[in-house]
C-alpha cells in the first residue's frame, strides 16, 4: 500500500520545484486515498529503441532450446570454406606457396564477407524496426495505477493489466516490462531526476506485479537490480569479453565464478576462438620474427580443440538436463582453456630458451600433458558448479569430460605453426628435389645397376683367414644421421678391419640416390644372399649395421618417400639371414625399441647388440648430427680404441648413459647378446686385427672405385 512517508525527499516538495520540471520527460505521481498513480511521459530515440531489441534478442537466445546448433553450423561453414580454399589451392591447381595462400585467403575473406553481410542485414532489419514510423521509437505515455498500465503512443494505445505482466528485467539504462516473451513495455531510466526516483518507481511496479502472485518466476527488488546485473552494458562487446576472460580465469584457478551475468554469445564465443588462434600465432611470431609467412598447415591443429569443446559442452549439458545451458558452459570452457593454452606456451618458450634447464626429463615429459590433465578438471569444476550438479553425478561429469577432452586432446599430436620462416626459394627447390630424387627417371633406372655393380664387387672370403664382410643400411631418408652414420662407419671398419672390398652401403637418401643402392627388404635379401655365396661360411663373419627409427612394435623403418617400403621385423630379418647361409653374425640395431631384435635374432654363433631395450627409445637422431648417441659411443670412440666388438660395448654403454642423462633423458637400456661360440672366434679376430699392418691406402681407394655408380 502506497505510503506517503517512505516517498524519496525530493518527492515531498511542491511539484515546481522538483528538477525534472525543467526537462521534456516528465514524471508525475498523485495518490488518492490508498491508491497512487504514477504518469510518466518520454521520448525513446533510435539508439534506445535498437538497444531493447537486440537485448530482447539475447534475451530469447538465452532461453532457446538448439540455439547452439545454428552457431555450430556458422563454425562449422566457415571451416569448410577454408578446407575448401586449401584444397583448391593445393589439388586443384598448379600453383607456388605464396599463391596457395592468396587462394586460401581469399576464400576465408569471402566467407567473412558472408558473414558480414549477414550481420550487416541483421543491424539494417533492427533500424528500421526501431525507424521513425516504427512502433518502438517515438513520444509517449505511461500511467500506472492499481489496475495496470496504459501505453499512449503516436499512433495506438494499449493497456495491460498487472496480471499480464510476466517479468521486468533492467539492462544499460532502461527497464523492460515484458507481457509475454518477446513483447515488452520500454522505461528508459533517463526520465528520472535522480537515483531515489526511479528506485522508488521501479519498486513500487515490482510490488503491484509480485502482488498479484502471477509473476513466471519471482522478481528481485528493482533497486537491488539496479545496483548490479541491470546496469551491466548490452551493447559493449569489449567489457563483456573482459567479464568473459575474468570468469575464464576464475575457473581455470578453480575459483568460484558467478555467470548470472555472462554475456554468452556467439559473438563473444567467436572473438575467445580468434584469441585462442592468437595465442599460439603470437608465439610463432616472438621465435620466428615478422620476417616470415602465414602457414595454413597449421590450422587444423589450432582449431582441433574447437570441436572437442563443443561436444563436451553438449554432453555435460544433456547429463545436467539443462541443454539451454550449453552455450553458457561452452563459453566458460572456451575462456577456461585459454590461460591454460597460455602457460602451457610459456613454458614450452622458457623450455627452449634454456631457461629452465634443471627440469628433470621426466617432468618435461609430464609437462606434455599436464595442460590436458588442468583443463579436463578445471572444466569438470566448471561445469558442476555451473549446471549445479548433484553429487551423485560429479563422477560421471569427470568421466565424460576425460573421455570427450581428455582422450583426444593426450592421443593426437597437434602441429600448430602458424608462423612459419620466410620460404628460402633455394631451399624449397631442394625440399622438392629431395622428394622427387627416388622417383626421377634416371634414379628409377640407376638403382638396379648401383646394386648390381655393389653385389658383384664383393670379394671371394680367403680360405685359412677370417675374414669381415660389412653391410650397412640407412632405413629413414627424412633424416641424414642415417646416411651419415652408415658412411662413416662403412669407412671406419675399411680402415681399422679391412673390410674394403667386402663391403656394401644401402642408403635412403636423396643425396645419395645417384652413388649408393637403396635400403629395403628387397636389397637387404639380394645382399644378404650375394654375402653368402662369396663368404666362408665357416670362417668368415658378416657384420651387419642397421640403424634408422623404430617403432614400439619393433619394426625398423625402411622409409623413403613417396615410395612405400615394408618395414623390417625382426621374424624377417632372422629368416633373410638364414636363407643365406650366413652362419656366423655380428649384428647392431640402432633404432627405438630395437632391444626387441635380441630373443629374435641370439644364437650361439651370433652376437646382437641393440641401442635401446625393447621399451625403451634411443636419441640423437637430426640432420645436423654425425652420429646418434649409441653410434657415437659405440663406432666413433669405443671401435677407435678397440678392435673387440664386445669390448666397446662395455667401453660405450656408461658414455651413452652420461649424454642421456645430460639431456634429462630416460636411460635407452642399450643390450647386448653374445653366443658361445662366437665369443672365441670373435676374441682371435681382434687380436689378429690388433697385429695386422695398417692398409695400404691405395687398395682402400681401388675397392671403393669397384663400387663406385657407373658412367
Amino acid at each position: 500500500m502506497y505510503d506517503p512517508d517512505a516517498l524519496p525527499t525530493s518527492l515531498s516538495r511542491p511539484l515546481d520545484e522538483l528538477p525534472w520540471q525543467s526537462s521534456t520527460e516528465k514524471f508525475k505521481m498523485t495518490s488518492v486515498g490508498d491508491s497512487m498513480r504514477i504518469a510518466l511521459e518520454f521520448d525513446i530515440s533510435e539508439a534506445e529503441a535498437i538497444a531493447a531489441l537486440k537485448f530482447n534478442q539475447a534475451r530469447l537466445l538465452r532461453k532457446a532450446r538448439r540455439v547452439w546448433v545454428s552457431g555450430a553450423f556458422l563454425v562449422l561453414s566457415l571451416a569448410v570454406w577454408g578446407a575448401f580454399g586449401y584444397l583448391a589451392a593445393d589439388s586443384l591447381f598448379s600453383v607456388d606457396s605464396s599463391t596457395a595462400q592468396a587462394i586460401v585467403g581469399l576464400f576465408v575473406l569471402a566467407a567473412v564477407l558472408m558473414s558480414a553481410s549477414q550481420l550487416q542485414l541483421h543491424a539494417a532489419l533492427f533500424g528500421y524496426l526501431a525507424g521513425k514510423d516504427g512502433a518502438l521509437r517515438g513520444t509517449r505515455t505511461l500511467s500506472m495505477d492499481d489496475g495496470g498500465v496504459r501505453v499512449v503512443g503516436a499512433h495506438a494505445q494499449s493497456f495491460f493489466p498487472w496480471q499480464g505482466i510476466r517479468s521486468v528485467e533492467g539492462f544499460a539504462g532502461q527497464t523492460l516490462l515484458y507481457v509475454d516473451q518477446a513483447s515488452f513495455i520500454q522505461i528508459p531510466h533517463r526520465v528520472f531526476a535522480d537515483e531515489a526516483e526511479r528506485t522508488f518507481c521501479l519498486d513500487w511496479i515490482t510490488a503491484r506485479i509480485a502482488q498479484e502472485g502471477v509473476a513466471e518466476f519471482a522478481l528481485p527488488t528493482l533497486a537491488t537490480q539496479a545496483a548490479s546485473a541491470a546496469e551491466i552494458p548490452v551493447v559493449d562487446p569489449i567489457k563483456d569479453l573482459l567479464a568473459t576472460l575474468r570468469l575464464g580465469a576464475q575457473g581455470a584457478l578453480f575459483l568460484k565464478l558467478d555467470v548470472t551475468a555472462l554475456p554468452a554469445t556467439w559473438s563473444q564465443l567467436a572473438a575467445l576462438l580468434v584469441l585462442g588462434l592468437s595465442l599460439p600465432l603470437g608465439a610463432d611470431l616472438i621465435s620466428v620474427g615478422w620476417n616470415g609467412s602465414f602457414s595454413p598447415y597449421g590450422l587444423p591443429g589450432a582449431l582441433f580443440p574447437v570441436p572437442i569443446l563443443m561436444l563436451a559442452a553438449w554432453a555435460l549439458a544433456r547429463l545436467a538436463e539443462k541443454a539451454e545451458r550449453t552455450l553458457d558452459l561452452l563459453v566458460v570452457f572456451f575462456s577456461l582453456s585459454l590461460p591454460i593454452d597460455l602457460a602451457s606456451i610459456l613454458f614450452g618458450q622458457l623450455m627452449e630458451s634454456g631457461l629452465l634447464p634443471n627440469v628433470p626429463g621426466q617432468l618435461r615429459y609430464l609437462a606434455y600433458y599436464a595442460p590436458t590433465l588442468w583443463l579436463v578438471l578445471a572444466t569438470t569444476l566448471v561445469a558442476i558448479r555451473v549446471l549445479d550438479l548433484p553429487a551423485h553425478r560429479w563422477l560421471a561429469a569427470g568421466l565424460a569430460a576425460s573421455v570427450l577432452l581428455g582422450a583426444p586432446l593426450s592421443l593426437v599430436y597437434r602441429e600448430r605453426t602458424l608462423w612459419q620462416p620466410a620460404v628460402d626459394p633455394e631451399a624449397q627447390a631442394e625440399q622438392r628435389n629431395r622428394y622427387h630424387a627416388l622417383t626421377s627417371e634416371d634414379a628409377f633406372y640407376l638403382q638396379p645397376k648401383l646394386l648390381d655393380r655393389q653385389l658383384a664387387a664383393l670379394q671371394l672370403g680367403r680360405k685359412g683367414r677370417v675374414d669381415l664382410y660389412f653391410v650397412g643400411a640407412a632405413g629413414d631418408a627424412g633424416q641424414d644421421v642415417f646416411m651419415k652414420e652408415v658412411q662413416s662407419v662403412a669407412g671406419l671398419f675399411e680402415e681399422r678391419f679391412g673390410t674394403a672390398g667386402r663391403s656394401l652401403t644401402l642408403i635412403n637418401n636423396a643425396r645419395t640416390v645417384a652413388d649408393s643402392p637403396i635400403a629395403s627388404n628387397t636389397s637387404l635379401r639380394l645382399a644378404f644372399k650375394r654375402v653368402g655365396e662369396v663368404m666362408d661360411s665357416d670362417e668368415d663373419i658378416l657384420f651387419l649395421f642397421l640403424t634408422s627409427h623404430g617403432s614400439q612394435d619393433h619394426r625398423f623403418s625402411l622409409s623413403f618417400s613417396p615410395m612405400q617400403f615394408n618395414p623390417l621385423d625382426p621374424r624377417r630379418l632372422r629368416e633373410m639371414l638364414d636363407d643365406a647361409g650366413i652362419k656366423r653374425r655380428v649384428i647392431v640395431v640402432s633404432s627405438c625399441y630395437s632391444g626387441g631384435y635380441v630373443e629374435a635374432l641370439e644364437n650361439e654363433n651370433s652376437l646382437v647388440i641393440t641401442a635401446a631395450a625393447s621399451d625403451k627409445a634411443s636419441f640423437g637422431c637430426s640432420n645436423e648430427a654425425e652420429f646418434t648417441y649409441f653410434g657415437k659411443a659405440y663406432f666413433d670412440e669405443a671401435l677407435r680404441q678397440t678392435y673387440s666388438f664386445i669390448g666397446a660395448f662395455e667401453l660405450a654403454k656408461p658414455r651413452i648413459a652420461e649424454r642421456e642423462r645430460a639431456q634429462d633423458y630416460e636411460p635407452s637400456g642399450a643390450r647386448m647378446s653374445v653366443g658361445a661360440a662366437i665369443r672365441p672366434v670373435l676374441e682371435s679376430f681382434a687380436a689378429a686385427r690388433s697385429a695386422a699392418p695398417v692398409p695400404d691406402q691405395r687398395d682402400l681407394e681401388r675397392a671403393r672405385a669397384a663400387k663406385a655408380p657407373p658412367p
